[in-house]
């Protein structure tokens, strides 16, 4: 369990809540031991439709701008590699998401783009009643709203976040967010 709530928007942001959580289609799971006492791998791999909401994060800012879609979500595939190390309470973890993209409006107008992907990189060690994450992810979205007007988001966000259990049921923590955003 951890003390944060809420993590920065930069890494986990709510808009994209959607397609992180589920997907209907199919993963494929194991654990590996490595040799000479290395630790071992976990590992997800999987694909399958995402269904959007079309009530959240970018949709509704659209509905803003009188613009309504029929249908939102698509194809994804990713993976996750996560290393329980040797060295007692240090976790690596690696994850791999690609989005290929079907946006469709009221608008005579559909479009899609399979250059939509996220990377992210965590870490974790436990000591005793000592916790540090830390957290990269960079994301990239890529969307050709109008032929010959194309948009390209490129996010880099990271955080750094200890906590201490003081008593049984009390933990305090903090984090420390950055990042930015290239277009």
């Amino acid at each position: 369990m951890r003390v944060l709530v809420l993590l920065p928007q930069g890494v986990y942001p709510t808009d994209m809540r959607e397609v992180t959580i589920a997907h209907t289609g199919g993963d494929l799971y194991g654990n590996l031991t490595l040799p000479r006492h290395l630790g071992d791998l976990s590992y997800t791999a999987y694909a399958g439709r995402r269904g959007d909401s079309m009530y959240s994060g970018y949709p509704y800012l659209f509905f803003s701008w009188m613009v309504f879609f029929r249908e939102l979500g698509g194809l994804q595939y990713g993976g996750d590699l996560r290393w329980n190390t040797p060295v007692k309470g240090l976790t690596v973890k690696g994850k791999f998401i690609n989005l290929l993209n079907p946006y469709a409006g009221l608008l005579p107008y559909e479009c899609s783009t399979k250059k939509d992907w996220t990377n992210q990189f965590y870490t974790q060690f436990l000591y005793r009643r000592f916790r540090l994450d830390g957290e990269y992810r960079r994301l990239f979205d890529y969307v050709p709203y109008i032929p010959g007007a194309d948009v390209s988001t490129d996010i880099y966000a990271w955080y750094i976040a200890g906590s201490y259990r003081i008593h049984k049921r009390v933990e305090v923590g903090s984090y420390s967010p950055g990042g930015f955003l290239r277009r």
